[in-house]
């Protein structure tokens, strides 16, 4: 498990005893509580690691070369979700219909896939991640550590259909149940596996209003809160039957493209219209080259190119080819990406940030992230 900095840790602990002895803001429970995306925020700040929980992968902080999947949860539901295969729904159902080895098989391999591609996207060893895990129990919590494994799918034993919206499965590192209805994959906490890593006790206190009241004094005033600029750009594109999929010689599939000799890594980005029409300075003009840095800090050189500005692309062109198709989707040389390949890790678009002049971040994001961008930013609609 982590070693940690003995001062560092002790005042995580202490942060977090404070936190939970304000349990009472948010809950009359006698168990104390501390909220998620706290949690994974309080852990990045004391430990100085890399916060990428909004990345939608499969650790929520990068400590070092160690990646940290950060959850809390309550001491009496030591079952957890650690992943979701909504889009891959229909193939599961479909594995599941010839019989339930080749679906839990099939399950085993999608969050091999997702654990795989979190390894490359941020450098770090696959068998490096960890679970750390804040565990809620009354005026208490139970920091413990799991080992973060890929499903040994040589080694599945103990499969059990429990119910039909409800499977159960093993390997030697942890016990899994599988819901059918939601796509969900959930594991069980507090195995052999498991390092109690600390037990935080404090003081629930009855008045925490009040409390805060007394010792924070803040003169109100008028602000102007400023955010980074941002797109998000599809990796796909949507036939006539509102169906997904990436075209065979353009997008990520532009080393297949006619008319002069490419390199097998030549992809582009694909810049909707909408995208140009709504935010037409995000971008520089097309003979403007700009930084692009990848989510393992590499910088890049990029910009935007063809008719329309409707590519986005790298400089030389294969360096972006290189870690999207070869880097995170695993694409053999020389074969067509599909739909389907995108869906099996969970991303089917990239968000890009505008972090400075001539400077900007991508990222991945989760199937769905580019549809909910267009109905609420481009289009304005809830």
């Amino acid at each position: 498990m982590i070693v940690y900095d003995k001062q560092k840790f002790n005042e995580y602990i202490s942060l977090l005893a404070k936190l939970g002895s304000l349990t009472k803001l948010f809950s009359n429970s006698a168990n104390a509580y501390l909220d998620s995306r706290l949690a994974e925020n309080i852990y990045c700040y004391k430990f100085n690691a890399r916060n990428v929980a909004r990345d939608d992968n499969t650790v929520d902080a990068i400590y070092y070369s160690t990646g940290v999947a950060i959850k809390t949860f309550l001491a009496s539901s030591k079952l957890q979700k650690i992943a979701e295969f909504n889009k891959n729904s229909p193939e599961i159902r479909k594995q599941l219909e010839k019989d339930i080895v080749s679906a839990v098989e099939y399950i085993a391999h999608l969050r091999n896939r997702r654990i795989e591609s979190t390894a490359e996207i941020y450098k770090i060893p696959e068998n490096n991640m960890v679970y750390h895990c804040i565990v809620r129990d009354k005026e208490s919590f139970i920091i413990i550590e799991e080992p973060l494994h890929k499903i040994k799918k040589e080694e599945i034993k103990s499969i059990n259909k429990r119910s039909e919206n409800s499977i159960e499965f093993s390997d030697k590192f942890g016990e899994y149940i599988f819901n059918v209805s939601k796509s969900v994959l959930m594991k069980k906490f507090f195995s052999s596996k498991t390092i109690v890593v600390a037990t935080v006790n404090f003081e629930i206190i009855n008045n925490p209003i009040d409390l805060i009241e007394s010792i924070i004094n803040i003169p109100i005033n008028s602000q102007i809160i400023t955010f980074k600029p941002y797109v998000i750009l599809p990796l796909y594109s949507v036939g006539k039957n509102k169906t997904k999929y990436v075209p065979e010689r353009s997008g990520l599939n532009q080393w297949n493209a006619g008319g002069r000799q490419r390199d097998i890594d030549e992809v582009y980005i694909r810049i909707p219209a909408i995208v140009k029409n709504k935010f037409p300075d995000f971008f520089p003009d097309r003979n403007t080259p700009f930084e692009l840095i990848l989510p393992t800090e590499e910088i890049i050189s990029a910009k935007v190119c063809q008719d329309n500005d409707k590519a986005l692309m790298s400089n030389p062109n294969k360096i972006l080819g290189k870690w999207i198709l070869r880097d995170i989707l695993k694409i053999p040389q020389g074969q067509l990406v599909t739909y389907e390949k995108l869906a099996e890790i969970g991303i089917d678009s990239v968000i890009v940030w505008k972090e400075g002049n001539l400077k900007y971040r991508i990222d991945f994001r989760e199937i769905g992230a580019y549809e909910e961008f267009e109905t609420k930013i481009l289009k304005g609609r809830e």
